[in-house]
């Protein structure tokens, strides 16, 4: 090959989005086919093991879970519907498990390949978020972390902005389409009919598809709602943890002002004490100086 000829992008990128795509597509049938509980029941279900917001970029082919929380996942869902634990090695457990393997070999194909050809990894919308700190940060990490988290909540408003004037775009499209098709069909009785309904026809399409296009934005909406939530819940632990630490910080300061002031406060003590010894023994003299003068 020329080395002048441009690099094209590695045909294992396409497999793999596909296979992640038909993953993700198998999950939401299964979802559905165990009563389609939310995405707030099932990670309330895993306490605490599933994320809602990981939950929901799995089902929306966003990213390919780690095989443990594929394992807690697929579960959780039958046993949702069976009403009672249902073990990792249960079979059906077991055949997500190889599907995984599957697509985990597509994803290292493709990886492999984006390293040779020099194209970068891709990054998911996870991958992108500044991951919540360690249970042992700092104070000042907490603050970046919050910072972060208000950084992807005012992108998403912006986000939520424009998804929603898209929406009411393609709400008053669809509208002046349906009243051309209501006119059309008034004037079918007056005009070539075939011609009319050929027109008819086209426009019922693009309505079709506006509709289509309006449930997308819909789900695009609710989906970033949910990711809303989940920083809002993610800031509100952040800001639990800070205070936390801003109480053991106070707390640990008392302590060490104690420490220091308590010594000092037991040497004035005796210094008092002793002052007092004196004044006493000064007293004393002064009544004995006395007392020699008036027998002198």
């Amino acid at each position: 090959m020329n080395d002048q000829e441009p690099r094209s992008q590695p045909q294992p990128m396409q497999d793999y989005e596909a296979e992640l795509a038909t993953f993700a597509e198998r999950l939401r049938e299964l979802r559905l086919g165990c009563g389609a509980p939310s995405f707030r029941t099932i990670a309330k279900a895993a306490n605490g093991g599933l994320p809602i917001s990981t939950v929901s970029e799995v089902f929306r082919a966003k990213r390919l879970p780690k095989p443990d929380f594929l394992i807690l996942l697929v579960q959780v869902l039958y046993e949702h519907v069976d009403g009672r634990p249902v073990g990792a090695r249960d079979p059906r457990v077991q055949r997500w498990r190889k599907h995984w393997l599957d697509v985990k070999r597509l994803e290292d194909d493709h990886r492999r390949v984006r390293r040779e050809t020099g194209h970068a990894a891709p990054r998911s919308a996870r991958e992108d978020r500044h991951a919540l700190p360690p249970s042992d940060a700092t104070i000042p990490q907490l603050e970046a972390a919050r910072e972060g988290l208000q950084d992807f909540l005012a992108d998403i408003a912006e986000r939520q902005r424009q998804a929603s004037k898209k929406l009411l775009l393609a709400f008053e499209e669809r509208v002046k389409v349906e009243d051309d098709i209501e006119r059309l069909k008034r004037e079918e009785a007056r005009q070539h009919k075939q011609a009319l309904q050929g027109k008819i026809a086209a426009l019922e399409q693009q309505r079709a598809e506006l509709s289509r296009h309006i449930a997308h934005l819909r789900q695009e909406l609710d989906e970033l709602q949910d990711d809303q939530l989940d920083i809002t819940e993610e800031e509100s632990e952040l800001n639990d943890r800070r205070a936390e630490l801003y109480f053991a910080w106070a707390r640990s300061e008392e302590a060490k002002l104690k420490t220091t002031t308590r010594p000092l406060a037991d040497h004035i003590k005796q210094l008092n004490a002793e002052l007092a010894d004196r004044d006493q023994k000064l007293a004393a003299a002064d009544q004995l100086i006395a007392g020699l003068r008036d027998r002198v």
